[in-house]
């Protein structure tokens, strides 16, 4: 859908907000895993460093970058293979012996990856776009350890979502191409939990999210009607 050389376009790039969005999703994901560990998260370079993530439909390598440079050790799947060139040529020095990219799917990576070692996983913008979404989520929690934490952002499926981000996002706006989203791919919050329990996970957190596509600026809202993350941890064994 996009050129992997756009991609790290900031002023005029078709993910520009993608890349303005790492301010309030990189500080959730880091206070996620370090709070399920009695630790906080701080803005030194090291404040994730020993765990290990698996960033699904990772792109151009926009949320992986952000999460390596705080010390993580990062994975990044997506299927395009122009986006993992453009990742992998983006890597500056210090980052290329923390954040490795491959080029596939998530059904394919489980199976020549089974072992169960990551400490998060995260599916951020992505789900909304596979064609299942159980079996894509299903396959992504196996490989969690237990006590591992998933990340979700997605679009609500409701009638402010489909104003915000098809109406003015890609009509209107053209923040976004023209058929980026499908509709009736969003979840509600309660879809995804349904599909998550039943994979022995419990949700810590879900956060409304709020954009301004005139300002470029990213908010946490109360109202997840539009856009939400979510934050679940596997149980213990």
């Amino acid at each position: 859908m996009f050129n992997g050389l756009e991609w790290w376009d900031e002023t005029n790039g078709p993910v520009k907000p993608l890349i303005s969005f790492n301010r309030i999703r990189v500080p959730f994901i880091c206070d996620g895993i370090l709070k399920e560990k009695g630790l906080k998260c701080s803005d030194k370079s090291n404040a994730l460093e020993g765990f290990k993530i698996l960033d699904i439909g990772c792109g151009g390598g926009i949320l992986s970058e952000g999460l390596g440079k705080l010390g993580a050790t990062v994975v990044g799947l997506d299927p395009g293979e122009k986006n993992i060139l453009m990742a992998r040529n983006h890597l500056t020095h210090d980052l290329r012996s923390r954040i490795t990219y491959e080029c596939g799917v998530i059904e394919d990576y489980a199976v020549s990856h089974p072992q169960s070692d990551f400490d998060a996983v995260v599916m951020s913008e992505v789900i909304e776009h596979v064609e299942n979404s159980t079996i894509f989520m299903e396959t992504a929690l196996k490989l969690l350890k237990p006590g591992g934490s998933v990340f979700i952002t997605i679009p609500n499926r409701t009638f402010m979502s489909w104003i915000s981000f098809i109406l003015m996002g890609e009509y209107i706006l053209r923040v976004l191409p023209v058929g980026t989203h499908e509709w009736k791919k969003f979840l509600t919050p309660s879809e995804i939990e349904d599909v998550i329990s039943k994979n022995g996970m419990r949700t810590v957190e879900v956060k409304g999210i709020t954009y301004n596509p005139v300002t470029n600026f990213w908010d946490w809202t109360r109202i997840t009607g539009i856009q939400y993350a979510m934050h679940a941890v596997k149980n213990e064994l």
